[in-house]
């Protein structure tokens, strides 16, 4: 009875807002706004991009001005005007914007690396060339001269992609110019003979933290380019050849600090090259050989004591650049393509008396691999991808037979192919296979899929989901479960107004596997989830905005329906006229759940208590010099289990040039119960543990000048385990006594931990040209795990910094060469005729 009370008073406040958020669009149901329209006009003279708007074509070109904010205040006019003229010629497209200020003062310009617009006043602009809603390209200048840019899918922004294009700002009395040329060769569009875009501009006034835009972006609408104005004016333009080369050469010096390392310090020297080329005016061709990945950053490796697997982001730009296709339904995780070889983990296992492993690569390299995307004018997205690794060898030495190579990871192809239909009302059709085929007799995989997502006419309701079907199949040198398996997903709801809500199943079957290409933390799973938003976009007492959204999931075993989980809860955030913003959440599971997963036994559970989570945080103006973070919640069972997270970060401006930020982490689970062994199938052993994890991000940036900058990163994180209890899980899921004493001969228990991992990765980079850029990389890798468990965080970090480290420097050069500059060269240097 209690928690039918709970949940009534929960929904309460919802089921009000949803029938004044009803009445409100009901009565505002006819209102749509009409689109604005800009004609551009050609020219004939060069533009020299300079940041002044002094050539007399300026003069000539129809002035767009009037924008509306968006944020924090829809549908009012901008605090200070902005002037935009586009003009084009047969080689680009020409934007040219004032941005009125009362000072030049008054304009934040922090200097940042590319993609990074920092505290800055910017100007951008985008286009959607096919016209069909869902795909774009973005331009953004910062007033500090910083480009940003993106592609515009239906997932968001994916501003890993990187094009060649020119800018350049200036101050003035009054306010900031931007002026900007786009080259053809960095978009795609038809190719016809007139010309008609999807055209917004937009600008943020920072200061006031006002995000303006010409075609008026109406906050409760679903989608971005869906509200774009047109651009007319532009026609007999052709897609020009897109042929870019960018080789690179790398020279790196490595120094091994360890005791058992054979060679200490050891050189390399590297080459090789990307390539793109626009098969025609849709699709591209992306090819890497050879490819050095010095300058991704290191992993924010973790100590993991569950029994899934740990998905760290992808850092290597050839596979985060233009891959939005592929990006479906997590058919695709990049970090299989040069991961850690199959058998890396058990070669150790196979050692025999006397044998030593000298050698073990932790990372396959990439032999090749190339991608093939675009989008017609029809709206048919196709994309191709298609990439060899090398076979993997672990080295081992015996002093009485010699030494010999153990095969770790055979020579491999990957390759998808990914078909996407745009549909009408921002919808969209898509098929996706991927394959993995492997050598030596190791098995090879196979995963099927599709998504789709359907939306009426007035983009307020819709249903979208993805389904797919793994298979593996040929002969094995390891063991392999051939069985076939399946997934879907569908949900159904509001994605417009106020209110929105959806309702979600699931289901994952017990032998669906996509991991030889995708990623799957967990199979055999029927879930269902629902949420309900409100979000008030309009100010009204001392905030800007607010939303409120209530959800609830459920949780099933697929292959015998047995409970597993339940739970519901409430979020809420706040927006201030001061640009400070907080918020609260709750999470509830009011009945004991089962977890099937923490004994790591089949059709076995522990009987999780009841347990109640209650969290909230607190985000500073970060127009301030100094801003901070903070988030913390604290979770507490129907037991002595209690779990008390701190994040804190603060943020430091010193100028326009440095920036200082630090991250504090404190995850804190006290009387934990977590697997510990299992005997055999009849005795898992669980255990009582306090687990302590404390981890410290500091990032120091200092940026000479919008295309030069030094970026330092250091990262420690130290996780302790100490096991105080042990129990053997009943067949209820309930927790008996067991003699179980896992003491090793040093006399620790060994289920305890004491991980560490430091990281140093600072780069120095400069791009000297357009696209070719010049780096400096420094790594510093420490990595450690034993059973003695340090009680001072101060003197594990001593220790820790004693340890074994690995210190790698490189230098690496990359040269962006455009095939038309060549030719345009060409041309200028070739000798006239008398």
């Amino acid at each position: 009875m209690r928690f039918i009370t709970l949940l009534f008073l929960t929904l309460l406040p919802f089921a009000l807002l949803a029938q004044d958020s009803l009445n409100t669009e009901a009565n505002g149901a006819s209102y749509k706004k009409a689109n604005r329209s800009y004609n551009a006009v050609r020219i004939f003279n060069e533009i020299n991009i300079d940041g002044n708007l002094n050539e007399i074509a300026w003069n000539d070109a129809e002035i767009a001005t009037g924008f509306i904010s968006l944020q924090p205040v829809p549908g009012l006019p901008a605090e200070q005007a902005t002037e935009v003229k586009i003009m084009y010629d047969d080689e680009a497209i020409y934007i040219g914007a004032f941005m009125h200020e009362v000072s030049k003062d008054s304009i934040p310009r922090e200097l940042t690396e590319r993609d990074n617009i920092g505290n800055s006043d910017f100007f951008g602009i985008a286009f959607d060339t096919y016209k069909d809603n869902i795909n774009g390209f973005e331009f953004v200048v910062t007033a500090a001269g910083t480009q940003f840019d993106a592609r515009i899918t239906t997932f968001g922004e994916d501003d890993n992609w990187n094009a060649v294009w020119y800018s350049k700002t200036t101050l003035t009395d009054s306010g900031w110019v931007a002026e900007i040329k786009i080259p053809y060769s960095a978009i795609r569009f038809p190719k016809k003979d007139i010309q008609d875009w999807n055209l917004n501009m937009f600008r943020e006034i920072r200061r006031f933290r006002q995000q303006v835009f010409w075609n008026e972006l109406d906050p409760k609408v679903d989608g971005f380019l869906t509200q774009s104005g047109n651009m007319h004016g532009v026609r007999d333009i052709d897609p020009p050849l897109r042929l870019a080369f960018i080789p690179y050469v790398a020279f790196g010096y490595q120094n091994n600090s360890g005791s058992d390392v054979e060679v200490h310090n050891s050189s390399t020297y590297s080459g090789g090259m990307d390539l793109k080329y626009g098969i025609n005016d849709a699709y591209t061709l992306d090819m890497t050989l050879i490819p050095d990945f010095s300058q991704a950053q290191s992993d924010n490796t973790i100590l993991n004591l569950t029994q899934f697997e740990v998905r760290y982001d992808e850092n290597r730009q050839f596979f985060t650049e233009g891959t939005e296709l592929f990006d479906k339904a997590d058919l695709i995780y990049w970090r299989r393509v040069g991961g850690v070889p199959m058998l890396h983990y058990s070669v150790e296992d196979s050692l025999n008396d006397g044998d030593v492993l000298t050698d073990n690569p932790d990372v396959t390299q990439l032999l090749n691999a190339f991608k093939i995307s675009g989008r017609n004018a029809s709206g048919l997205g196709i994309g191709v991808f298609n990439a060899f690794t090398k076979p993997m060898y672990a080295s081992i030495n015996n002093d009485e037979n010699g030494s010999r190579k153990v095969l770790t990871d055979p020579f491999t192809n990957y390759n998808s192919l990914v078909v996407d239909q745009n549909l009408k009302n921002n919808s969209y059709l898509s098929f996706i296979n991927t394959n993995v085929s492997r050598a030596n007799n190791f098995y090879n995989a196979n995963v099927l899929g599709t998504q789709f997502k359907f939306l009426e006419k007035t983009n307020t309701y819709g249903v979208q989901g993805s389904g797919s079907w793994s298979k593996k199949y040929g002969e094995s040198v390891i063991d392999v479960d051939y069985s076939d398996g399946f997934t879907y997903e569908v949900a159904v709801g509001k994605v417009s107004g106020n209110l929105t809500y959806y309702i979600e199943n699931e289901i994952v079957s017990d032998k669906y596997d996509r991991n030889d290409f995708g990623f799957i933390r967990i199979n055999n799973v029927i879930s269902t989830e629902a949420e309900v938003s409100y979000n008030i976009f309009e100010s009204f007492g001392r905030y800007n905005r607010a939303g409120f959204s209530f959800n609830m999931d459920h949780l099933a075993i697929y292959n015998t329906g047995n409970f597993a989980d339940f739970g519901f809860g409430f979020d809420s955030f706040f927006i201030t006229k001061k640009f400070n913003a907080y918020g609260v959440y709750m999470w509830f599971e009011p009945i004991q759940n089962h977890d099937y997963w923490e004994t790591r036994v089949d059709d076995r559970y522990y009987l999780e208590p009841e347990n109640f989570n209650i969290g909230g945080w607190y985000s500073s103006d970060y127009n301030k010099k100094f801003a901070f973070d903070i988030n913390t919640n604290y979770r507490t069972f129907n037991s002595d289990h209690r779990r008390l997270n701190i994040m804190l970060s603060p943020r430091f401006r010193a100028s326009d040039k440095l920036s200082f930020r630090l991250n504090l982490f404190s995850f804190n689970r006290m009387n934990d119960i977590g697997f510990a062994e299992i005997i055999d199938d009849d005795d898992i052993i669980l255990g009582k543990r306090d687990q302590n994890t404390f981890e410290t991000r500091l990032n120091i940036k200092y940026t000479f000048t919008n295309k030069m900058g030094l970026n330092f990163r250091l990262r420690h994180y130290w996780s302790k385990v100490v096991y105080n209890d042990y129990f053997s899980l009943n067949p209820d899921g309930t927790l008996g006594d067991t003699d179980y004493t896992p003491i090793d001969d040093d006399g620790y228990d060994y289920n305890n931990a004491n991980f560490n991992a430091f990281n140093i990765d600072m780069i120095y980079s400069w791009v000297f040209l357009p696209g070719s850029e010049l780096s400096f990389i420094w790594k510093n890798i420490i990595q450690d795990n034993t059973v003695n468990v340090d009680e001072n965080y101060f003197e594990n970090l001593a220790n820790t910094l004693q340890l074994d480290q690995i210190n790698t420097f490189t230098i690496k050069a990359l040269y962006y060469l455009d095939y038309l500059w060549i030719k345009k060269l060409n041309k200028k240097n070739k000798p006239k005729k008398v």
